[in-house]
């Protein structure tokens, strides 16, 4: 039994810049924010091409998001600093990354960092984490503990459905392993196509169905 991969590349990335918004963007999120709260709603704010939500979250700072293509924003006030944290936090949503891959999220960073008026060097950016992702068609799959290798004292955990961590109990179908932990290397196996159909991000099967008419082409019957 074959595999079909459907779509491989990065799945997440997420890197900080040690820097502080300027007065004027600051004073705009934080008005933004407030309104959020008055309304409970996302307030938006227009810069130019680039469109920033600003939501009602973050305590000492400013959460916001630049929608599915784009990334999730966490600005730092800069007049009640949070000692030794970063002043920015970007985090690349996965559906953004799938369609426009790693050029283009450098393309969307550098658009959002001049129209926010913030300046920046190289050396100011680290890459908090990255992840890779391959998504691959085989419904007769069934992940197997036995077949996983990994270091000694890693931690393993099988479960079996999207919103599950517990092991699973005997006689249930294993469909997803995790190995690792989010602050080191992680591996992770699971039904993908479960996740998307629960969460509604259908722009998945688009990606997916457009992978498998290349993949796999109708075949024009016979004369």
């Amino acid at each position: 039994m074959e595999a079909t991969i459907l779509h491989s590349g990065f799945d997440g990335l997420k890197f900080t810049i040690q820097a502080d918004i300027p007065d004027g963007f600051r004073d705009e999120l934080a008005s933004a924010k407030q309104h959020a709260k008055d309304t409970y709603s996302d307030c938006v704010l227009e810069f130019g091409t680039v469109s920033l939500n600003v939501t009602s979250k973050g305590a000492r700072g400013f959460t916001t998001h630049t929608g599915d293509h784009g990334a999730v924003w966490l600005f730092q006030d800069p007049q009640d600093r949070i000692p030794n944290n970063p002043g920015i936090t970007v985090d690349f949503r996965a559906f953004g990354l799938a369609t426009r891959g790693l050029e283009g999220a450098e393309r969307h960073f550098r658009d959002c960092m001049e129209a926010f008026g913030i300046k920046y060097v190289e050396t100011q950016l680290r890459v908090a984490r990255a992840d890779f992702a391959v998504d691959f068609l085989a419904p007769w799959f069934e992940p197997d503990r036995e077949a996983l290798v990994v270091p000694p004292g890693t931690k393993v955990t099988e479960y079996t459905g999207v919103d599950e961590t517990a092991t699973v109990s005997s006689g249930a179908r294993v469909v997803g392993l995790r190995a690792g932990a989010v602050a080191n290397r992680q591996l992770a196996i699971y039904d993908k196509r479960a996740e998307v159909i629960q969460q509604n991000k259908m722009g998945w099967l688009t990606i997916w169905n457009a992978a498998l008419a290349v993949t796999c082409p109708p075949r024009l019957p016979h004369s």
